[in-house]
């Protein structure tokens, strides 16, 4: 079936995406599937890959940028001077400044979403509850009461909860009322800056409290965002639903100099440089550069094109029966920016079962399979080779153009026999 699903949305909605991340686990590849991101820490900037694995610049004297060595990543934070990454199984890794003991999150499992403040990370598991270490002066990390919750952000000192009724709790220092967050409703991003909270409501506007010294908290004129980022001191930052960005607070460093911004499709904040990650997985940045962490003009992070597939065409749901000998048909869709008929048959692959071969090439041919006026590609696939079980719900199909560009989509099935 025909994904009509926005990947930029999917980017922008912060729990949106933890679901797609926390769901593309497939055992059976060596690769995961991940949506990029960006996330920036007080002076670094970290980037994840779309092959699960990251990259980072800026301030790393406690080696909080040495992110060559993860693997499997579905999701990043980073704090004052240390980062975080959530592995495909629910663990979770950190490197750097760990004074407080911010980065002792070996023995953490079953995590769906983490983020971290200046000097403590939180975790978020599935069944709802939420765990936290590092430094707790203010209580920020007593979270053992919290239940419900599908997001978390920390402050500097404080942390915020997402309920899923759309409410929002929070604990630690409120010297700047950044926890009164009791009146909320209908909430379903929160983003938590050093002494300041942010909330995107499902309208698109935004709600915010705590300090505001510097108009940070000025976001009442604010629609249409889709996406919401504080962790810098002082900015805080909002995506637009049409790719542009918007931010308000300090300046100093430029850091809220976003006007200009097309076709992002999602924006973190740091300490005092801002971060946008494009739709074609390269990244932007303003603000402070003393420790290089704007050095992103060569980041690519989406390292194959999305394209849409549709399972055995014409069938609703997609069962297959993993005991027959027969074949599976895949169209690869055409869009107005992709072109299916650029794909090498001989290349593709679904869920690591290769093209059918026919005679002295592949079985496939090309059709408009969806009645848009673009001719799509067909392949079949052998359906005794697909690594799959009975538990499966969805299958992903990859594959190279003839120009050498990877691509990657994928579908919902139904194994109805093993």
């Amino acid at each position: 079936m025909r994904n009509t699903k926005s990947r930029a949305l999917m980017a922008f909605l912060f729990l949106a995406l933890l679901v797609v991340m926390s769901s593309a686990i497939y055992p059976l590849e060596t690769t995961i599937m991940v949506e990029p991101q960006v996330a920036a820490g007080h002076t670094n900037t970290i980037g994840l890959k779309s092959d699960g694995t990251a990259v980072a610049v800026g301030y790393n004297y406690f080696g909080q940028c040495n992110v060559e060595a993860w693997t499997d990543i579905i999701q990043i934070a980073g704090g004052a001077a240390f980062n975080v990454g959530l592995k495909s199984d629910g663990t979770v890794v950190a490197l750097g400044f760990n004074e407080y003991g911010q980065c002792n999150v070996g023995g953490w499992t079953d995590i769906i979403q983490i983020n971290a403040g200046y000097y403590h990370t939180v975790g978020l598991k599935s069944d709802g509850t939420a765990v936290a270490v590092g430094k707790n002066d203010f209580g920020q990390c007593n979270l053992g009461g919290w239940a419900d919750i599908i997001q978390v952000a920390a402050g500097m000192m404080h942390t915020v909860g997402l309920e899923s009724d759309g409410t929002v709790v929070a604990l630690g220092n409120n010297e700047y009322g950044q926890c009164n967050v009791d009146g909320w409703a209908d909430i379903i991003q929160v983003a938590a800056g050093a002494h300041h909270t942010v909330g995107l409501k499902s309208n698109g506007t935004v709600v915010a409290t705590g300090r505001n010294d510097c108009g940070q908290c000025e976001v009442a004129g604010w629609s249409g965002i889709i996406q919401v980022s504080a962790m810098g001191a002082f900015h805080t930052v909002g995506l637009k639903s049409g790719g542009t960005v918007v931010a308000v607070g300090f300046n100093g460093h430029g850091e809220c100099n976003v006007g200009g911004w097309i076709n992002i499709t999602q924006v973190a904040a740091g300490g005092y440089h801002t971060v946008g990650l494009k739709s074609d997985g390269t990244v932007v940045a303003v603000g402070d550069n003393y420790f290089g962490q704007l050095n992103v003009e060569d980041w690519l992070l989406q390292l194959f094109v999305t394209v849409d597939i549709d399972i055995k065409p014409g069938s609703e749901p997609n069962a297959i029966n993993l005991g027959s000998n027969g074949n599976v048909p895949v169209a690869i869709l055409s869009s107005e920016v992709f072109d299916a008929t650029t794909v090498d048959p001989t290349t593709v692959t679904l869920a690591g079962a290769t093209v059918k071969l026919k005679g002295q090439g592949t079985s496939s041919y090309t059709e408009d399979v969806d009645g848009d006026g673009l001719l799509d590609i067909v392949v079949h696939i052998n359906t005794d080779a697909l690594q799959l079980c009975r538990t499966d719900t969805s299958a992903v199909l990859d594959g190279t153009t003839f120009d050498g560009v990877k691509i990657r989509g994928t579908d919902t099935v139904m194994i109805v026999r093993e």
